[in-house]
């Protein structure tokens, strides 16, 4: 009787040291699960945020296209590389490369239009009204010619008219 006592308490301790060690397993899992899913989520975190960078990166790529007009090949470049310094007026660029939204952004309604109107008067158009008459006649370089310069304009200023009207 005592052998099958002892046989009892040794199946029991067995039992409970099986038991035991099943717990700390459990815990030991769910503390894995745990610090897996916040791995997961760390790096789910770092994709996200890498991701993000790529594209503010590819937005600032598009931007910077944008202003050099790459699609243009008479215009690569342009902004950069040219010499304005031949070209009367305050807005020579208005003129010479196609401008885009972000460059004339937060200017005044009243600047807009004066650049507008400088590529009509490097043409030697005869302004109609009288603010507009006034502020060219004292440049320098104006020399009232036509009526109509719509014949002389370029590809690009054309551009660069309907651009600044549509801002104004």
């Amino acid at each position: 009787m005592k052998i099958q006592y002892s046989i009892i308490l040794l199946c029991w301790s067995v039992f409970f040291g099986a038991c035991n060690k099943l717990n700390k397993t459990d815990k030991e899992l769910t503390v894995e699960g745990s610090k897996k899913e916040q791995a997961d989520t760390l790096h789910d975190v770092l994709k996200r945020k890498e991701l993000e960078l790529k594209e503010k990166e590819l937005q600032l790529k598009e931007r910077e296209l944008e202003q050099k007009d790459i699609h243009n090949p008479d215009n690569r470049g342009a902004q950069k590389n040219y010499d304005y310094s031949n070209i009367p007026g305050i807005y020579p660029q208005a003129s010479k490369y196609k401008m885009t939204a972000s460059e004339l952004y937060g200017m005044s309604r009243y600047d807009l239009r004066i650049m507008r109107n400088e590529i009509y008067a490097r043409h030697g158009y005869i302004f109609k009204t009288n603010d507009m008459r006034d502020y060219f006649i004292n440049q320098n370089w104006y020399q009232p010619s036509y009526d109509d310069v719509t014949r002389f304009l370029t590809p690009v200023e054309k551009y660069n008219i309907e651009l600044i009207k549509d801002l104004e």
